[in-house]
């Protein structure tokens, strides 16, 4: 940790930007991306509590997991991404248990007249991921050729 103490001490304030973004900024735009994935094929039929759980732990997890493995030759960085992680993982909890919540029904007559249910099979959720992941590439290939 001295070395640490030694980096901070003489950064410039474009580098202690710099640091906070990768402390806390990559760790929140990979746990983001990983949960969008897995709302679409986790736990579609868990209460909203459970579902946001199953939704967010996975990809705290992966932080942690790559960041400490990843980085095993750094001084504090693998530190520093479960430490950071931890906060963004509840920011990113809430953030689906809320949506998760917002659409929750406990019963079929509580359903408002129009309303359909969502699909909940792992299939469909995979295949529109797959279906957006195609799609951006062929966007990416077709503006780099232009």
């Amino acid at each position: 940790m001295g070395d640490a103490y030694e980096l901070l001490r003489d950064a410039t304030l474009g580098e202690l930007a710099l640091l906070t973004f990768l402390a806390f900024g990559m760790p929140f735009s990979f746990m983001a991306g990983v949960s969008w994935v897995l709302s679409k094929v986790v736990g579609l039929k868990a209460e909203p509590d459970r579902r946001a759980l199953l939704t967010v732990l996975p990809a705290y997890i992966a932080v942690t997991l790559l960041s400490v493995f990843g980085m095993a030759g750094a001084s504090f960085w693998p530190l520093i991404f479960p430490l950071a992680g931890a906060p963004i993982a509840l920011i990113i909890y809430w953030f689906w248990r809320r949506d998760f919540r917002s659409r929750w029904y406990e019963n079929d007559d509580e359903m408002p007249d129009g309303t359909t249910l969502e699909n909940d099979d792992w299939k469909i959720g995979l295949l529109a991921i797959i279906s957006l992941v195609v799609v951006a590439a062929i966007k990416v290939i077709l503006t780099r050729d232009m």
